[in-house]
């Protein structure tokens, strides 16, 4: 049996959920999606197999604080990261970022909640958020043989490390995030600064 699972992914909340006048509908959404966000992080953090990761475009808010959840992550040399939404729109960023963010790298960090900065895949590898970066033409061509390499290490070896690596989480930094998350999509002002959001960046959701 394989210790190992792929994921190639596209993350992302659908913002214009979060765009309702009436508190009650606000609340609701607010409510449902902070409580989807928390409870596919704890699936990540109590998955029992090796999570890899492969990111070949555009990595933004979720797609990016999810990332440490993974235990390989490959990346394009054409990928870029960015956490620009959250200072914009006045809240914290979406799976626990503030605590699964490489530590040693608190000042990227910072650059780019609050500066918008986006940064390169090579960037993102110098500060430990990515594995490795490939060359775009072959992309899936260098990650598959890296992954039936990895598929050939006993699963019960493979268990072990990754019982010792795995990302810890206190339960209750998650239980209070997710309540300041919820805070802050329930403010009065923060429909309107969604629909600015979508308008400025033109963004559609189907």
């Amino acid at each position: 049996m394989s210790y190992v699972n792929k994921f190639f992914l596209v993350l992302g909340i659908d913002l214009s959920v979060l765009a309702f006048d009436a508190s009650e509908k606000q609340r609701k959404s607010a409510e449902a999606i902070a409580t989807c966000v928390k409870k596919l992080v704890k699936f990540l953090l109590n998955y029992p197999k090796i999570l890899v990761a492969a990111v070949n475009g555009i990595a933004q808010g979720l797609g990016v604080t999810l990332l440490p959840y993974f235990d390989i992550i490959f990346a394009s040399d054409k990928a870029t990261f960015s956490l620009n939404t959250y200072a914009k729109l006045g809240q914290v960023p979406e799976g626990f970022a503030s605590h699964t963010f490489p530590s040693s790298n608190r000042r990227v960090f910072n650059e780019m909640l609050l500066l918008g900065k986006t940064i390169t895949a090579s960037e993102a590898k110098e500060i430990g958020l990515v594995s490795s970066v490939i060359w775009p033409d072959k992309f899936l061509e260098s990650i598959i043989p890296q992954m039936e390499l990895l598929e050939r290490i006993p699963a019960e070896g493979l268990k072990i490390v990754h019982g010792y690596i795995k990302v810890q989480l206190n339960s209750n930094i998650v239980e209070e995030e997710t309540k300041e998350l919820i805070k802050n999509w329930t403010t009065t002002n923060y429909p309107k600064k969604v629909r600015q959001f979508i308008k400025l960046n033109n963004i559609s959701f189907q």
